[in-house]
């Protein structure tokens, strides 16, 4: 599960990668197709760090990788 009621997932998925990235790292975010799951990853991701809307994070999203497909539910 990746949203959670008390945002918990979440924020670990946040902490980790902020983490990585301060530490001049990179990070690989992945699932098993590679379509809802890690788009939503990364989602939560930049509409946490840039108080992104999810239109405008869908949006960034789409102008990098065109095919992206997110399952209705997850959007949910």
């Amino acid at each position: 599960m990746i949203f959670d009621d008390r945002d918990e997932n979440l924020t670990e998925i946040f902490n980790f990668i902020e983490t990585a990235r301060l530490k001049g790292e990179g990070c690989l975010v992945h699932s098993l197709k590679g379509l809802s799951r890690s788009c939503c990853v990364i989602a939560g991701y930049f509409m946490r760090k840039f108080k992104w809307t999810l239109y405008k994070t869908l949006e960034f999203l789409h102008s990098r990788m065109p095919d992206l497909e997110i399952r209705a539910s997850f959007l949910a």
